[in-house]
């Protein structure tokens, strides 16, 4: 801008008033460019219109983030006044409100779903977890109770039998292992179907056994598909109220 207005000076000394004119009026359009962050509008050549979707978007952006940083701010401040006191746990129904709360500015923002999935990681880890958990737990007083009865069996029969007995009680140790692997892989693609193939293969139950373990546990396991499949709850309601047992 400072090169072109030493030009226009140069041009009005040779009297070439129309180069002059072009020159002066490039010099002060450069200035203007030069300075326009400083403006809070502009008009001319349509350049109105880019500045305002500019502060328009700015504004949007500031937006979005006053509405993350108010349930973070909660989420921080209810942590900090718990901190050291009984019962320091939030609650499921909080918990829930606080990551619908962050989540719908964050998407609003742009924020893909692929990256709000990488975020939300640990959250679905612990709700997983513990959607397992009723699950791993009927299972095991199931497995425990047949333990239970082959300990009986054993004080009364010959070392042959005792020997088979030991067999069969490792057998059923081993499967309650992998029961509790399945609750602690945390994988939402496969922990539905690996609990329905571990029912449906497991040698130690038979047909009708199956049939009432899978009748039992209908709606913890069509809870945990849903959620495999939905990442939310089915039953919410339901699932809120496990803080109050």
């Amino acid at each position: 801008a400072l090169l072109l207005l030493i030009c226009g000076i140069i041009l009005s000394f040779r009297n070439q008033s129309g180069s002059a004119t072009v020159t002066y009026g490039t010099a002060i359009l450069c200035f203007i460019l030069s300075s326009l962050d400083k403006f809070e509008w502009f008009k001319w050549l349509g350049i109105e219109a880019k500045v305002d979707k500019k502060i328009k978007e700015t504004d949007e952006a500031i937006k979005k983030l006053r509405e993350i940083a108010i349930p973070f701010s909660e989420l921080l401040l209810t942590q900090t006044a718990r901190s050291g006191r009984l019962g320091t746990i939030i609650k499921r129904r909080e918990r829930y409100r606080l990551v619908k709360d962050i989540e719908k500015p964050l998407l609003g923002m742009g924020v893909t779903k692929q990256e709000l999935e990488k975020i939300k990681k640990d959250w679905y880890c612990f709700d997983l977890f513990d959607l397992c958990n009723p699950i791993w737990d009927n299972f095991k007083v199931v497995l425990d109770a047949m333990l239970a009865e082959k300990r009986v069996d054993l004080s009364t029969t010959n070392i042959t039998e005792a020997h088979k007995l030991h067999e069969e009680m490792k057998q059923l140790e081993a499967y309650k292992e992998n029961l509790k692997k399945i609750a602690y892989q945390n994988n939402l693609h496969t922990t539905y179907q690996d609990y329905i193939d571990f029912i449906n293969n497991c040698p130690v139950f038979d047909q009708k056994a199956k049939e009432k373990l899978l009748r039992e546990n209908a709606d913890l396991i069509a809870d945990l598909k849903y959620y495999c499949e939905n990442h939310d709850f089915r039953r919410p309601e339901h699932w809120f109220k496990k803080d109050d047992e």
